[in-house]
């Protein structure tokens, strides 16, 4: 295949993490969300400095899509350091001039910040003594990256910054650019030294991101120096993290420990496991809970030492395994060691480092209060000037509900729940709009509702209980009311030329799509599956004419939409995920055309889409005994396609088979598995597979080797095994009309 442009395939999110090892590990959590959701390549600089002098593969692992910025070696001699940073930063141009001088300047300051935050600046002007040595170094690497500077496509971000701190979470490739007000921005890096990600503070705190920081931490894969160092706990533990910092102030009438030990006397308390620097401390809590204090086994005091790192990353793992913290406001170290514990960990803080010296503040549990009205309703039907209250159902019944009428149908409208008509209390969806956040004064997150023809109000409902839902149903002009999915007459729903066709009902009725309201150029519909997990496939048709379809060109993802003609055969696949209830597709007929599709549960909200599930995905099978677990490399001329090979036991160990399965964050409750029944169906990821359920593939003589590769959009599987001159054999591949037999493939080429 042909490689990418050379700025392809530098898209990046450069991050040099700062200060203590748990300062970097909040850091790299908010680095690699941001890198996600920019799309871009994460690439490390990590610096040894005396806070934290151990070496990044001491600590983690590989872990998908981080790459560790390997130049520290290569800045011993003037040609390795122009090398350098014309690899990283663009080029510093091919004349002495443009080597300093202009880089000096304005004109390119993105240059001049790249260097710097490389601190590899003074070695640059230094390189100036040794010109010939500069300009080999700069022909060989000056033409790859060096637009992206000129283009100001490079930024250097202070996440400090006000602006910065406004910013809503970017939810696209392109926000950055705007966010940032250049025309596009294809690289940013920068130096932070805690959570820094989602830019506001607020919603860092949101349920949602908070369970994705927890999956970005717990997903950096920890050596098993570091393991080995994690220490068990008794259930009921209770974890207390005491600075030393902190340990030494008493200005106030009670010192730290004697506030901390008030705190803790209302809980009782089976263990307490102590993190501290300070030996009073932890003598003076020895003396007063005795063999219920455990304290972590550090295996040096020297903090210079690369053992200490691996001990502080150990300690805040075991940290995370307690069932309640005691700690310092604000504390880094405990709100990773509660992201890492993967769980809703109450946070008890009882004491606050100040300028002026250590003050009591009030302990903030972290679990949800169930909202208690009254609740109103504001949305976009009278510009948001009023509120519409929201009235129980009965004593027995706490669900909310009312109806408020709308502008002009088809269109839309957008809302927001308040309590107390206080603008500071809004409940509103999360960006993924999985889950229900509030109460706080989050401001542009609605829920959006697409009117249909024939609508004249929407009667909405609300239940704060649990984990909440808010749904809705329309009103038509003779009071009768449906939900999306019911079946009303044609004349009513009809709004479009473009309907559904597909296999939810054996492709017997059309299913009209109605426009969604965004300048009336785009169209959908809500569908109920036959199964989940499953698969659905469908076409659209237009004017309910069997000879003006729309279809895929191929099952790629982003395929080209091809039609109308009277193609059959050709349609979108859908895999269906675990919960699902209804198949949300969307429809643009515009420009180059597009079709895209969200999954929704039972209760109408959005599912995580299999094709969103990126990995990473690890291979495990017989032939090592199913001990270790092989990670499956992205293909990045493929999209979000990985791969992994393997050296197969000669005839399968004598048995003449291999069997294998994947696994996604090494986790075991996220695994991928066939059907026994459909052995084209690939199943999860979850924990539901049994014993002998997995792939199982004929290994013969001439077999060495043995590639698998998985396509997580279309989920699709393939294999192929290569011969011991390294030629490939022979290719398989689940398809369609396959023996539903574990092992029995069709072999394709």
């Amino acid at each position: 295949m042909p490689l990418p442009e050379p700025e392809e395939q530098h898209r990046w999110v450069l991050l040099e993490p700062v200060g203590s090892v748990g300062h970097r590990m909040a850091a790299i959590a908010s680095a690699r969300l941001l890198a996600q959701d920019l799309g871009r390549e994460l690439v490390l600089d990590w610096r040894l400095t005396p806070e934290c002098s151990c070496p990044w593969e001491r600590l983690v692992g590989e872990v998908y899509n981080l790459r560790l910025l390997r130049g520290h070696d290569l800045v011993a001699s003037p040609e390795a350091a122009a090398l350098f940073v014309g690899h990283c930063w663009g080029g510093l141009g091919a004349d002495r001039r443009t080597t300093v001088e202009e880089v000096e300047k304005e004109e390119e300051p993105a240059l001049r910040a790249g260097a710097e935050l490389l601190r590899l600046w003074g070695l640059v002007q230094r390189s100036e003594r040794h010109e010939d040595l500069l300009r080999q170094g700069l022909e060989k690497l000056n033409g790859r990256h060096r637009t992206l500077f000129r283009r100001d496509q490079a930024r250097l971000l202070d996440v400090g910054d006000a602006r910065w701190r406004r910013l809503r979470r970017l939810t696209s490739p392109f926000a950055i650019a705007q966010a940032l007000g250049s025309p596009e921005v294809e690289c940013v890096c920068m130096r932070a030294s805690d959570f820094f990600y989602p830019p506001m503070p607020n919603e860092r705190e949101h349920v949602a991101v908070v369970r994705e920081l927890s999956i970005k931490l717990r997903g950096l894969n920890f050596t098993e120096a570091v393991r080995e160092q994690v220490q068990e706990l008794i259930p009921g533990t209770v974890g207390v993290h005491v600075p030393g910092a902190v340990s030494n102030r008493a200005r106030h009438a009670f010192s730290p420990v004697q506030l901390l030990e008030l705190e803790m006397s209302s809980f009782h308390m089976r263990s307490i496991f102590l993190v501290t620097d300070d030996p009073s401390v932890r003598e003076h809590l020895q003396r007063s809970y005795g063999a219920r204090l455990r304290a972590f086994r550090r295996r040096t005091l020297d903090r210079l030492r690369p053992e200490s790192v691996e001990d502080a990353v150990a300690e805040l793992l075991t940290l995370g395994r307690t069932d309640r913290i005691f700690g310092t406001q604000g504390s880094v170290d405990i709100r990773v060691a509660a992201i890492l514990s993967g769980k809703q960990m109450p946070l008890e803080t009882v004491f606050d480092e100040q300028d002026d010296g250590v003050c009591e503040v009030q302990a903030a549990l972290a679990s949800p209060v169930e909202p208690r009205g009254p609740f109103f309703l504001a949305g976009s039907w009278n510009d948001w000037r009023d509120f519409a209250q929201l009235v129980p159902g009965s004593e027995t019944d706490p669900v909310y509900s009312t109806c408020v009428a709308v502008r002009k149908a088809p269109g839309f409208e957008e809302f927001q729940i308040v309590q107390s008509r206080d603008w500071g209390q809004r409940f509103y969806p999360s960006s993924a709009g999985a889950e229900i956040l509030g109460p706080d004064n989050m401001h542009g997150s609605n829920w959006r509702v697409s009117i249909p023809a024939g609508c004249v109000s929407v009667r909405v409902f609300w239940d704060p209980r649990g984990s909440r839902s808010f749904s809705w149903r329309y009103v038509g002009r003779s009071g009768f009311e449906w939900g999306e999915s019911a079946e009303v007459d044609a004349r009513l729903l009809r709004s479009s030329p473009y309907s559904l066709a597909g296999s939810w009902d054996d492709w017997r009725e059309f299913v009209d799509l109605t426009p969604t309201g965004m300048g009336e150029t785009s169209f959908c519909r809500k569908i109920r599956v036959r199964k989940a997990p499953g698969e659905e496939e469908f076409q659209i048709v237009r004017d309910r004419d069997w000879k003006q379809r729309f279809y895929p060109a191929s099952q790629s993802l982003g395929a080209e939409v091809q039609g109308p003609d009277h193609r059959h055969g050709a349609n979108w696949q859908v895999a269906i995920p675990m919960h699902c209830r209804w198949l949300f597709v969307t429809w643009n007929p515009c420009g180059d055309r597009s079709v895209e599709w969200s999954f929704l549960d039972k209760d109408q909200r959005l599912l995580p889409s299999p094709v969103n599930r990126s990995g990473p995905f690890f291979l495990i099978g017989s032939w090592d005994g199913w001990d270790q677990m092989t990670l499956m490399a992205p293909l990045a001329d493929s999209g979000p396609v990985c791969s992994a090979t393997i050296e197969v036991r000669p005839e399968g160990g004598g048995t003449g088979f291999e069997e294998f399965l994947i696994v996604q964050d090494r986790d075991w409750d996220q695994c991928l598995y066939p059907s026994f029944f459909n052995m084209r169906q690939v199943l999860g990821p979850d924990g539901n597979a049994k014993k002998g359920q997995c792939w199982r593939v004929r290994i013969r003589p001439q077999y060495r080797y043995l590639q698998v590769t998985w396509a997580g959009p279309t989920r699709s599987l393939e294999w192929r095994f290569i011969g011991h001159n390294g030629e490939a054999v022979v290719t398989e591949r689940l398809k369609r009309g396959a023996p539903d037999a574990i092992g029995n493939w069709k072999v394709l080429g």
